[in-house]
């Protein structure tokens, strides 16, 4: 073991995060409105998605689906993006105190400073709700390698290769089939 690793104190472990910088949302400087994206607790994501972490849920509209597919698509999708950012955005406040959540979609203002969601643009809202998926193990890592989980169950179930092979049984030296 390398002599100069030490162990972290897990008092300072964070959760996966990633900063979003909002194409359509600016401050009042005319800087792009930069958001905190946090994992969510597996259980919230699963309820949300309908899908456990590392597992891709459906998130486009199907190719030659009708206008009622494509509207309920559409609400799925922004009804799932308002409960990803309503737990897992953040911004900050002047002294650097969280203000959670960032923004907000129905009810009463949940903190102070919290934006109001709706104003969002849907190219915004993805941003944020795909970050917030990425953090959870819905996209990238995990997720981006479920098809591969796919392909080795596939394989299990055929089998060894050299049992499908034509002519008779593996030799076991050298794996070539004996006749």
């Amino acid at each position: 073991m390398d002599p100069s690793l030490k162990v972290s104190n897990a008092a300072r472990a964070a959760k996966r995060s990633q900063v979003v910088q909002l194409a359509d949302w600016s401050t009042v400087d005319g800087e792009p409105l930069r958001v905190l994206c946090t994992e969510i607790e597996a259980e919230r994501a699963l309820e949300i998605t309908g899908t456990p972490p590392g597992d891709q849920p459906r998130l486009g509209i199907r190719d030659g689906a009708d206008a009622d597919e494509q509207l309920a698509a559409t609400k799925r999708v922004l009804q799932f993006s308002a409960d990803l950012i309503e737990l897992g955005t953040s911004l900050e406040d002047d002294a650097g105190a969280e203000v959670r959540p960032a923004f907000y979609f129905s009810g009463p203002r949940p903190h102070p400073l919290s934006l109001d969601g709706r104003k969002l643009s849907d190219g915004d809202l993805m941003l944020l709700s795909v970050a917030i998926l990425r953090c959870c193990g819905h996209l990238g890592g995990a997720a981006e390698a479920s098809f591969l989980r796919e392909e080795r169950i596939r394989a299990e179930a055929r089998g060894p290769a050299l049992e499908v092979l034509p002519g008779g049984r593996a030799d076991a030296s050298g794996g070539a089939p004996r006749s």
